[in-house]
């Protein structure tokens, strides 16, 4: 996939900056492995070669770990002060190492030619200052949101609620809104996260095989591609609790017929997510001219059937036995609500 090969360049170009950032270092710290005659004192072309190495070096850190380790994750608040704190090492190190060349320094050159001297506590500076900036890449790996720590995230523990939807009321720190590439990664988890704790999904748990590179295709395919497909998401902050997926039909004959699929965490059921999610689906559907939503259920799973019946929807049908769950067949409940 070209997503996939992308990902890949940004990972070995990351490598190779930083690897070029540590040639650079050498090369300033000792510049006698280029050949060229060692002379007394430090020159201003060694700081400046030993200030950008030491840059490329922390910047292809920073890429390598986010494109590798935290893709599409947004960053955390420790990641963020980490970037801030290596930044601001490489910018003290800048300050410390060029002073006696700007004039402020304990040291100022005699001459044009002359080769400014650093003194101790400036060379102390420059140590202190790189160490910094090192240790602000070892926090942005370290303090990072992956995937399996996203999955036991804690439930949100503010309930104000500010709104009503058909007299239910929804925490107003939760927003419904259309998915985006970048959730691919959380979106994915809350799916497996719903496999494991419902029994009314289609998949077992573990049985998803959906990989990080195929979930954004998907994505791709449901926000930019086809115009009668979407996907939309409960987005509590810091992970997704509830999902909706809207697939419409892909001959002129079923276009203005969408499929649904949907799902929200057990923490977070009962407050009106879902019946949020159903709402922002039939005003996206009617911008689309949809005249057909539809979804099936099973018969087990009063609360989903409950829900669907409050917006509207009428069952047309049952397949009998279509399901084997926990060595039971089970019926199959086929909704749907015309929509104008």
């Amino acid at each position: 996939m070209k997503q996939q090969a992308t990902t890949q360049q940004l990972v070995q170009l990351g490598i190779l900056i930083a690897a070029l950032g540590g040639v650079l270092s050498l090369i300033g710290l000792f510049p006698s492995v280029t050949g060229v005659e060692p002379q007394s004192g430090i020159g201003v072309l060694q700081i400046l070669i030993l200030l950008a190495g030491m840059t490329l070096l922390i910047l292809g850190i920073f890429l390598f770990v986010k494109i590798s380790i935290y893709n599409d994750v947004d960053s955390t608040l420790s990641q963020r002060i980490a970037m801030r704190l290596s930044f601001t090492g490489l910018l003290f190190t800048a300050a410390i190492s060029l002073s006696d060349v700007l004039g402020y320094g304990s040291n100022p050159p005699d001459g044009v030619e002359s080769f400014p001297i650093l003194g101790i506590y400036q060379t102390y500076g420059m140590v202190f200052g790189i160490g910094v900036a090192l240790f602000g890449a070892v926090i942005f790996w370290q303090r990072g949101q992956k995937l399996d720590s996203l999955e036991d995230a804690n439930p949100i523990t503010n309930t104000k609620r500010t709104s009503e939807v058909d007299g239910i009321a929804i925490p107003d720190n939760i927003e419904i809104r259309k998915a985006q590439l970048s959730d691919a990664n959380t979106l994915l988890t809350l799916q497996r996260k719903l496999d494991d704790e419902s029994p009314f999904m289609l998949l077992e748990p573990y049985e998803r095989q959906t990989t990080l590179e195929e979930q954004r295709e998907i994505i791709h395919e449901h926000i930019m591609i086809d115009s009668n497909r979407i996907i939309f998401v409960a987005d509590a902050g810091y992970r997704l609790v509830g999902y909706l997926i809207a697939a419409g039909g892909q001959y002129n004959r079923t276009q203005h017929t969408v499929h649904i699929r949907f799902g929200v965490l057990d923490d977070f059921s009962g407050i009106g997510i879902a019946t949020e999610l159903f709402k922002t689906l039939e005003q996206w559907a009617k911008e689309k001219d949809i005249k057909r939503l539809e979804f099936s259920v099973m018969a087990t799973n009063e609360r989903a059937i409950g829900l669907c019946s409050k917006m509207g929807f009428t069952q047309e049908g049952i397949k009998h036995q279509s399901l084997y769950v926990d060595d039971v067949y089970v019926d199959e409940l086929y909704m749907a609500k015309l929509l104008g």
